[in-house]
């Protein structure tokens, strides 16, 4: 069973730990994954918000990132989403964002927006999104660098007429 809570300063080792088991991340990428959960934790930057999945024997087994997007009104970046490879396929993910999207709900958010690159090592981040009910927007095309396209996600945080919650 995978138990949420609010990330702290303690989360830290375990987060680089679970990012650079990942084959998706690169050095730079886990540096700024790194310095947005100091920027919160510390308090100096309180719009990274952050959640955190324990499994059973109280390891950290994933979190996410997430913030409302400036100059918008209700509309939220998933910056960060990574779980534990040993965790994988078993819900963490899924419980994640399900809690993020309850908490925002209740905040009255409109949208969730994730990008994500095209390259292989992302294949399983674009299955998850569409698998939680994100659905593709846009692709920009050599973005991030040649043959590394940029694609954008969203998911709507209110459920539609009918209470399905995302898009078809």
């Amino acid at each position: 069973m995978t138990r949420l809570r609010a990330i702290s300063a303690s989360d830290r080792s375990p987060i680089e730990s679970i990012l650079r088991a990942s084959d998706a991340f690169s050095a730079s990428e886990i540096s700024v994954a790194l310095e947005l959960l100091d920027l919160s934790t510390s308090g100096r930057d309180p719009s990274y918000r952050f959640l955190a999945a324990e499994s059973d024997g109280g390891r950290l087994s994933g979190y996410l990132c997430f913030g409302e997007i400036p100059l918008t009104r209700g509309a939220i970046d998933l910056y960060w989403i990574a779980v534990d490879p040993r965790e994988a396929r078993r819900g963490v993910g899924r419980a994640l964002v399900e809690r993020m999207i309850d908490t925002l709900r209740t905040e009255g958010a409109r949208k969730i927006y994730v990008e994500t690159s095209s390259r292989s090592p992302y294949a399983s981040a674009r299955a998850f999104y569409r698998r939680v009910g994100f659905r593709q927007l846009v692709e920009y095309v050599d973005f991030y660098a040649p043959g590394d396209s940029k694609i954008v996600f969203e998911r709507d945080v209110a459920p539609t007429p009918g209470g399905a919650g995302t898009h078809p």
